[in-house]
């Protein structure tokens, strides 16, 4: 601490004594200081804490320390402006239909999965079984539950981001569950989710009948082995390399890391895009890989939205006789296959492709590795060879 002696209007004339009570007493450092010396600033004592007090005494006329008028100047505080605190954000991550969540093209990285039922079995064996699994997985706070009734002990962060149903697309149970994909099948059509409910709360792995595929759940990924210790985070990297936080639970041969936010995934591992699907309608009909925001908004998720494109004018006609096994076979067709307009040049993953102006019906015998010859605009002359899924998206484009 610098601590530099100052004078007020008034004083004796000195000389002056300095004391300090460094060690506790008052013990005179320095005497015979002028005036002039303590006006000019002469005097700096650098003291070895802050609790430590410097005065100064006229040895003219002074006889005590009470009598002193030469004190220090109390400083004036700095007051700090109160920070505008940052708004939370709720971070659920997106839904995805259980065919992105098991497509070959694979969703995690590698090194990690989607979890089987026996797998998410463990987490609950884990975490104490169904009814503390619940309060111990689950965040606390309101931000992303109704009821603040979680501990969250192991730092799994688990999050109520709700799902979008199978029946009619529609979104349901923001902030009043969390369905966790599986790898596992049970009966045709459905597969195993681990739910984590807010009331109670339980965490339960019903795995006798499962959910419909295609509903939209949550994703948690889990290590293929880990060398962490209970308790131990680290990190994991998406295929479209978004970062997250990771934790292990458990000891011994049975520990498993998991990420511990839901997933935000866009790519596959071989960096190919997952379809974001919207329409209600064309998620109930979807066989293949999707996600979703809940209720398509982003802010839901805790991610930057991509751009938005502009919609396209779509027409075609086509049928079984314009399906090709290769892309150069469709190139080498006469150019009289049938042709759509896009309102815009750029292709994309996820373009839907309409049998006609107005319907919605899957493509006969098309699917990963079909390819149809379109014009691509009215009139135009230029072609293009359109990989199609069996759903009627736009999977690959070539030019002819």
């Amino acid at each position: 601490m610098v601590v530099l002696l100052t004078i007020t209007a008034g004083i004796d004339t000195g000389p002056f004594e300095i004391y300090s009570n460094a060690t506790g007493t008052f013990v005179l450092v320095e005497s015979g200081i002028s005036r002039a010396q303590l006006v000019a600033g002469y005097i700096c004592y650098i003291m070895p804490d802050g609790t430590t007090i410097v005065r100064v005494k006229s040895t003219g006329s002074c006889t005590n320390f009470a009598d002193d008028t030469l004190l220090f100047p109390t400083p004036t505080p700095t007051i700090m402006p109160t920070p505008t605190p940052i708004p939370e954000i709720p971070c659920y991550g997106f839904l995805y239909n259980w065919y992105a969540a098991t497509d070959s093209r694979n969703i995690a990285s590698n090194g990690w999965h989607i979890p089987t039922a026996a797998e998410l079995t463990n987490l609950i064996t884990l975490a104490g079984g169904t009814y503390p699994a619940g309060e111990k997985l689950k965040e606390t706070g309101t931000l992303h539950w109704l009821t603040n009734n979680g501990t969250n002990e192991y730092q799994f962060n688990a999050r109520g981001g709700g799902g979008r149903l199978s029946s009619n697309g529609t979104f349901n149970s923001l902030k009043q569950m969390v369905s966790f994909w599986g790898s596992t099948t049970t009966v045709p059509d459905f597969a195993v989710a681990g739910v984590l409910s807010d009331g109670g709360p339980v965490f339960n792995v019903p795995v006798s009948g499962g959910y419909p595929m295609k509903a939209g759940f949550s994703i948690r990924l889990i290590k293929d082995s880990t060398t962490l210790n209970e308790g131990d985070v680290g990190t994991y990297t998406g295929n479209d390399g978004k970062t997250y936080a990771t934790i292990c639970i458990g000891t011994g041969a049975s520990k498993q890391e998991w990420v511990s936010e839901n997933l935000k995934e866009t790519k596959f591992r071989d960096g190919s895009s997952i379809p974001e699907v919207t329409s209600d309608l064309l998620w109930i009909g979807l066989t293949t890989g999707a996600f979703c925001a809940y209720n398509n908004n982003w802010e839901n998720v805790c991610a930057t939205p991509p751009p938005t494109p502009t919609p396209a004018t779509i027409y075609t006609h086509l049928g079984t006789a314009d399906n090709y096994t290769t892309a150069s076979a469709a190139c080498l067709q006469p150019n009289s296959r049938p042709y759509f307009t896009l309102a815009y040049p750029a292709l994309y993953n996820g373009i839907r492709v309409y049998d006609d102006s107005s319907c919605i019906v899957p493509f006969v015998g098309a699917g990963p590795g079909h390819f149809y010859k379109i014009q691509v605009t009215e009139g135009g002359s230029a072609y293009k060879a359109f990989e199609i899924s069996s759903t009627g998206y736009i999977l690959t484009t070539t030019d002819c």
